[in-house]
């Protein structure tokens, strides 16, 4: 790192450029520890109590999102007098303390004590960031010409997103360590020093060898209100926070996502680390495309793209998890234009001769409001009954709200850049294109409030008769179903018997099926409770576990089941809703999926038998296995 700064001082372009970008890897590298991982860090590891954290970080997050604009305004003045570096040493040492304070908190402080700890720290943290990030971007601003300035937030981006990187991987490792343990305080130790060191190069490289702040004593100072008075500065800002809005519900919701709609909790880093290597390897051709075609139109051309990705994300489902690693490498991708193109188009509104700083203050502003708005997400998502690890019909809004409407925010945003001077010289073409794309978000709403219409179990609660499964399936029961194709042409159909026992706490479901053809298939569920109304399932061709929830006269199975079509065995996602109509009627209907696609249903009738009677015996609706398509 050392030689890195000596290089720099030699001023050569590619390493004054370097220079300027290494403070962007600290700066991202904090940013996700601050923000993400220590809340979780002192609930779980440290053992504070969930609401009070939840009570300082909506505390903290305020002062975060306020102050930014006052923030920009000192540092226009510092820089007018030419006072900025000394600041600059100030935050980093503020930062890096607080950084500190955060991993390495006081011992035996009680659970008031390190909530107000956690408070004070971050509040420190995310003030000395905003300063550093703020005097970062407005001097990325003020770089001699547009071409350098596109190249050095090439730079920023590429070391910010390595800072990304280490801080999901290095840094997730070293802070999983138990924090009681010396073991947990060595490496929490690692980590800040590491840290320190890095923001210590950067700051050194940036103040020492990156180009020349131009004009940072003899530009006119101004404050917040200053740049929200600048016409031209207060439109871009429009599409800047419909972008905004775009990238926050996706980085709020993408956890959720993963888990409970792909079920792929496992793949999670490899998707995350897919999508922001994309963004990486992007970043030199979006500089190349802005530069031929212009900043707007290369900006809306990853718009574009970004749309293009998330369009078919809602309907993925836990059979296409391998689709949406594609989807992360396209939207990565999109993302490089995001890191690169928007600071210095935001930028380019700045008037000549104003001090850049109060007018960043506001972009970071509402940067962060579109964070904070992005949060409402999760209440929403609680009303439409959607919960945290469950899947099924009633997790329909997230895989909407993840991914659709941040496309219809990019497409209003897109809209909003046609006012660009660069833009209107597309003429009717654009116009043409404009038209058909606001037709499309039309119908990205559409589908998504008729998508969102599935019901929830919830809904049945207070049906009757009252659904007990082990009650229900006890002893013998019978079953008759069909297989519907896609359009509803009857493929088979078939009897079912079925006997049911408890073993333990376990419900053994012993199903035996005779198909019209005269197929025989047999399964054996073994089913054990998990929590009230809710039990895990296994059998020998389902995928992992199934998943089974009950409430009032209702039942929902959902689970991934070996099918056997044309000589060979597929994962077909089966989604089964079940009611009781009386003490021995039961029917169900299966939606069976692949890649997300509706492939065919299955309808079912079960009839329970009393003590004594025929020995044939039903099925639980599990289906029988899909019919193979010979």
């Amino acid at each position: 790192m050392t030689g890195a700064v000596i290089q720099c001082i030699t001023r050569p372009p590619r390493a004054a450029l370097l220079c300027y970008g290494m403070l962007g890897l600290p700066l991202a590298m904090v940013a996700l520890p601050i923000y993400v991982q220590a809340p979780t860090y002192y609930s779980e590891q440290l053992g504070a109590p969930l609401a009070l954290i939840g009570a300082v970080l909506f505390a903290a997050r305020l002062v975060d999102t306020v102050q930014d604009p006052f923030i920009g305004q000192w540092l226009d003045r510092l820089a007018q007098r030419q006072q900025l570096p000394w600041a600059l040493w100030l935050a980093a040492v503020v930062l890096a303390l607080a950084f500190a304070g955060i991993w390495l908190p006081p011992a035996d402080l009680g659970a008031w004590g390190l909530s107000a700890w956690l408070g004070a720290m971050l509040m420190l943290a995310y003030s000395a960031h905003s300063v550093l990030q703020i005097a970062y971007l407005a001097w990325g601003a003020r770089l001699a010409g547009l071409a350098l300035q596109q190249r050095a937030a090439a730079w920023r981006e590429a070391l910010g997103l390595a800072g990304v990187v280490l801080a999901s991987t290095a840094g997730v490792v070293l802070l999983q360590a138990d924090a009681t343990a010396l073991q947990g305080m060595a490496s929490n130790r690692l980590y800040v020093l590491l840290f320190a060191a890095l923001l210590v190069v950067g700051l050194v490289a940036l103040l020492r060898g990156a180009p020349a702040w131009q004009g940072q004593s003899a530009d006119r100072g101004g404050d917040w209100l200053g740049a929200w008075h600048t016409p031209a500065f207060r439109r871009a800002l429009v599409p800047f926070f419909l972008n905004a809005l775009a990238m926050a519900l996706p980085a709020t919701l993408v956890m959720f996502f993963i888990a409970d709609r792909l079920a792929a909790q496992v793949w999670t880093a490899a998707f995350l680390a897919g999508y922001f290597v994309a963004a990486a390897l992007s970043l030199p051709s979006w500089n190349v495309l802005a530069g031929k075609l212009g900043m707007v139109q290369a900006w809306r051309l990853s718009m574009l793209l970004a749309v293009a990705g998330f369009a078919i994300t809602p309907w993925l489902g836990p059979e296409s998890a391998w689709v949406f690693g594609a989807v992360c490498l396209v939207t990565g991708w999109a993302l490089g234009a995001d890191l690169v193109i928007v600071p210095v188009w935001l930028g380019s509104h700045i008037p000549a001769h104003a001090q850049a700083a109060g007018y960043y203050g506001l972009s970071s502003l509402l940067g962060k409001l579109a964070l904070a708005s992005s949060a409402l997400a999760l209440p929403l998502l609680a009303v439409v009954g959607y919960e945290p690890g469950q899947g099924g019909a009633h997790a329909l809004w997230l895989g909407w709200l993840y991914a659709g409407f941040p496309c219809v925010f990019k497409l209003l945003a897109w809209h909003q850049l046609r006012h660009s001077p660069s833009a209107k010289r597309q003429g009717v073409c654009m116009k043409r294109r404009h038209i058909a794309l606001t037709v499309a978000a039309v119908a990205l709403i559409g589908a998504a409030l008729q998508g969102c219409s599935s019901p929830k179990l919830a809904d049945y609660a207070d049906r009757e008769p009252k659904l007990d499964l082990a009650e229900f399936f006890a002893g013998r029961s019978q079953a008759w179903g069909l297989v519907q194709q896609r359009g509803g042409m009857v493929l088979r159909h078939f009897y079912a018997s079925i006997e049911g026992r408890m073993d333990g706490d376990k419900l053994i479901l012993d199903e035996q099926f005779v198909f019209d053809d005269g197929e025989k298939q047999s399964r054996v569920w073994t089913f054990t409770p998990e929590a009230p109304q809710r039990w895990t399932g296994v059998a020998h061709d389902v995928v992992g576990t199934a998943d089974l929830q009950t409430a009032g006269n209702a039942v929902h199975l959902r689970y991934t089941l070996q099918v056997p079509v044309s000589g060979r065995v597929i994962d077909m996602r089966m989604d089964d809703w079940m009611f009781q109509l009386d003490d021995k009627t039961l029917v169900n209907r299966t939606s069976m999926r692949k890649w997300g696609v509706e492939l065919g249903e299955l309808t079912v009738f079960f009839r329970k038998q009393d003590a004594g009677a025929d020995k044939q015996l039903g099925h639980t609706g599990h289906t029988a296995h899909a019919p193979s398509t010979q």
